[in-house]
């Protein structure tokens, strides 16, 4: 279970670099509502 959250973060980090500043603020925007 931790090994796969782990993973999931991971995964997570990399999309996040990977991802256009912009995209990034709707994401959060997105996330929040």
């Amino acid at each position: 279970m931790l090994t796969r959250n782990h993973g999931i973060i991971r995964y997570m980090m990399t999309l996040h670099k990977l991802t256009p500043l912009w995209l990034q603020r709707k994401i959060s925007l997105f996330l929040q509502t």
